[in-house]
């Protein structure tokens, strides 16, 4: 979005800096309360960067990241996996604070003239909070 003021060019945005990674980045979220980026990396490892590019740490739980988002308050990031796994890390020193796995569900499809029972492991391709 470029807009001409006589014959100056104005963007609406200027940046920064370029910065590379070590592997292509998959997924990004912002810290909603403070001045943190994380990333999902190809290679599934979460990169948890200050704005001024900092990091502060790396963690790679052993499986595939389908997800991620911040609790509302900014002190925990929140990872979904491929098997069904929802983990909960700190976001001071990547501790593992807490995580729950879903491994199977069933589904029951009603065509008749039979019913069908239909099983699927559970991946989640979304984590938003909500509250009540």
């Amino acid at each position: 979005m470029e807009t001409d003021e006589g014959s100056r060019r104005v963007l609406p945005f200027q940046l920064q800096f370029d910065k590379p990674l070590a592997s292509q980045v998959k997924m990004a979220e912002w810290n909603p309360e403070k001045d943190l980026l994380a990333m999902v990396t190809e290679d599934s490892k979460v990169v948890l960067h200050r704005f001024n590019w900092q990091r502060l740490w790396t963690i790679s739980p052993g499986k595939c990241i389908t997800s991620l988002c911040w609790r509302p308050d900014g002190k925990v990031v929140v990872l979904g996996l491929e098997d069904g796994t929802v983990s909960l890390h700190d976001v001071e020193v990547s501790f593992l604070c807490n995580y729950f796995t879903i491994t199977l569900t069933t589904c029951q499809l009603e065509i008749p003239p039979a019913t069908i029972f239909y099983h699927q492991n559970i991946f989640f391709s979304n984590l938003s909070w909500v509250r009540f």
